[in-house]
């Protein structure tokens, strides 16, 4: 039984970093690995310089009042980024959040669907079954990972000029990949059986800054979790 269980799970490993597939093709967060200990450091060392500081207020700003409550409520917390959209699939105005976790040292992922009224950690308190097996696609650690490693290569023009950082680098997306034109899909990689005869709105995280690398993933409704639909990893 003992060997069963470790055939189950399959570790892979990339450049940046690793992840783990279970039995149920779940994916766990690079950080839940001990690969992660270098870019926590660099992290940590970005949050200690108040760059983290500077974006949580900017754009906690934005938002509406209810999720600036629940941000002042979480002072460990220091927001990035953040997006909103169907991306539930309830016709309602749900958010992503990319935010800094201080204690635990690296970025963490924060989904809210506006129809229960909660907040989901991806990997975590949401699974993500990986779909692009098939693909000639690269990953490169999980896509907190990736985002972690994005930002700490941004350093210099965070330091000199975080306005400009805001502005023109989106992080993320929640968005139907078919009507928007970021997404090149002739040349990207669609996951086996994904219909496009209908909205694929999609939670779309930026796997580079400098180039157009995206890799999306859409809610399954009947199993509560989201799965890997389309990469493309490639300049413009």
């Amino acid at each position: 039984m003992k060997y069963l269980l470790i055939a189950c799970i399959l570790i892979i490993s990339f450049s940046a970093g690793s992840y783990i597939i279970g039995e149920n093709n779940y994916i766990t967060s690079t950080y839940d690995l001990k690969d992660s200990e270098r870019q926590k450091k660099d992290l940590s060392r970005l949050s200690e310089k108040n760059l983290f500081a500077f974006l949580h207020k900017k754009t906690t700003v934005k938002l509406v009042k209810k999720h600036k409550e629940y941000f002042k409520s979480k002072p460990g917390f220091e927001l990035i980024y953040s997006a909103k959209g169907d991306l539930f699939l309830n016709g309602k105005e749900d958010y992503a959040f990319i935010f800094y976790d201080k204690k635990k040292s690296q970025i963490t992922i924060l989904l809210y669907n506006e129809s229960e009224n909660k907040y989901f950690e991806l990997y975590r308190d949401i699974k993500v079954e990986r779909e692009l097996t098939d693909c000639h696609y690269s990953y490169f650690g999980t896509l907190d990972y990736i985002l972690g490693n994005e930002i700490i290569d941004s350093e210099t023009l965070l330091t000199k000029n975080p306005e400009i950082f805001m502005n023109d680098y989106p992080l993320c997306k929640i968005t139907d990949i078919l009507n928007d034109e970021t997404f090149i899909l002739n040349s990207g990689c669609f996951a086996k059986g994904v219909s496009k005869n209908q909205p694929l709105n999609s939670l779309c995280i930026a796997a580079s800054f400098v180039y157009n690398n995206w890799e999306c993933l859409l809610y399954d409704k009947s199993k509560n979790r989201f799965k890997t639909i389309f990469g493309q990893a490639f300049s413009d």
